[in-house]
């Protein structure tokens, strides 16, 4: 429930989730792109980790440490899809530069007679989420900034479950649907953070190694395959000679920022209830596009 009060934003899911810590995402939905990756001719390699990258006067050599060996891979191009660490950006020195310092404190549960609801509910310290999962489980996620107190309060799923507890919303649809929590909580960045250049000679970054998003916004997944998507249509343009292309890509992803910018200021400006407190006020200001607004505290990873 979001939004001073007023206006109640929920959502009643019927649509897939994607759980991005359980085997949904992990061993269907990653597995699916990589098999069919690799029925278009792509040479799949993983685990892997880059090691060294050269520019070379026909493209790039990347050298790969995978089980106890190196391996050696010389290519055209590069593309960077290694979500918010951009391993392969960093290595040309290119950093992502910090939106806020959202981070998101969760734990896995069960839940009986499960509602199949998902809500995301404002307090005065940040904001919760909880959705249903595949195979009976649910997901509490609050959202908070890393710097406040709250964020080192919370460790602990019985920590952060008694405080969802303390919330009137959250805490009815918790007890409706019988969740107990099973494991330990987790700590995850899910801060805004952007390449001031998603693409420069011969390499692109897409996904969350162009744009990460803040999980309120609900862009992550469409990002990801956006890009994927505008960043093929640079590389089929390259390839046909047009000299423009990756930097035709770096403008629209640039594009894409200030809209997504623009857009996570409007939602967060719908909540009203708590202005003098560190989490809302920071996200009071309106942020202009390609412009840090005081409140978005921006600074490099």
């Amino acid at each position: 429930m979001f939004g001073a009060g007023r206006k109640r934003y929920g959502l009643t899911a019927s649509a897939i989730l994607m759980d991005r810590d359980g085997i949904w995402i992990a061993l269907v939905f990653d597995a699916w792109l990589r098999r069919s990756a690799s029925e278009r001719g792509a040479a799949l390699v993983a685990p892997a980790r880059a090691t060294e990258l050269i520019s070379t006067a026909d493209g790039w050599q990347l050298t790969l440490l995978r089980h106890s060996g190196r391996l050696t891979v010389r290519c055209r191009f590069l593309v960077d899809a290694g979500g918010r660490t951009a391993p392969l950006a960093r290595m040309l020195g290119h950093h992502h530069r910090a939106g806020d310092r959202l981070a998101c404190l969760w734990c896995h549960g069960v839940s009986s007679g499960d509602l199949g609801v998902t809500v995301t509910i404002a307090e005065r310290d940040g904001w919760w989420y909880t959705a249903p999962l595949p195979n009976g489980r649910r997901v509490l996620a609050f959202h908070t900034d890393s710097d406040l107190p709250v964020a080192k309060e919370l460790a602990g799923a019985e920590r952060l479950l008694a405080r969802a507890r303390r919330q009137t919303d959250l805490a009815s649809l918790l007890s409706t649907v019988g969740f107990q929590p099973v494991g330990n909580a987790g700590y995850c960045a899910a801060h805004s953070s952007w390449m001031e250049a998603a693409a420069g000679p011969g390499w692109l970054a897409v996904g969350d190694a162009a744009l990460a998003c803040d999980p309120l916004s609900s862009q992550g997944l469409l990002n990801a395959l956006y890009s994927g998507l505008m960043a093929a249509r640079a590389l089929r343009r390259d390839l046909a000679g047009d000299t423009d292309a990756f930097a035709h890509y770096a403008q629209t992803m640039a594009r894409v920022v200030d809209a997504y910018r623009a857009h996570l200021a409007a939602w967060y400006a719908l909540e009203t209830r708590w202005p003098d407190q560190p989490f809302w006020s920071r996200r009071s200001v309106p942020t202009r596009p390609g412009v840090a607004g005081s409140g978005t505290q921006t600074h490099t990873d």
